[in-house]
């Protein structure tokens, strides 16, 4: 029973520690990124995007911190931020949101076009 509890307890670590270090991007250095994937922990069309980045290796083509909004204001604001920039309302707002150069692409199949353009 104790080898359960402490399995469990290094999973959750693991889990905790690989969202933190996913969604470590500074404030500062997403403001002058060049492009930014915005996404929510949970959100099934996120997870659509975050397989084709992988399956596409498209970090090795582009560089670009992925930021989770949910569960990080700081983030969220940067979000609300970059979304404004776009001409988008604020109130609406959704992930995924991928914000390349001043121009946003919302939903997985903006953003797997848009990403798809660039291999």
């Amino acid at each position: 029973m104790k080898k359960i509890i402490l399995s469990l307890l290094i999973l959750a670590a693991a889990i905790f520690l690989f969202f933190s270090f996913k969604s470590s991007s500074s404030v500062g250095s997403l403001e002058n990124a060049k492009f930014i994937l915005f996404y929510g922990t949970g959100c099934p069309h996120c997870e659509i995007v975050e397989e084709f980045i992988k399956k596409n290796n498209i970090h090795e083509k582009l560089d670009f911190p992925e930021v989770e909004v949910f569960f990080n204001k700081d983030n969220a604001a940067v979000f609300a931020q970059k979304a404004k920039e776009c001409g988008l309302d604020e109130k609406n707002l959704g992930v995924p949101l991928f914000w390349a150069e001043g121009k946003c692409y919302s939903g997985d199949k903006d953003i797997i076009s848009y990403l798809s353009d660039k291999q």
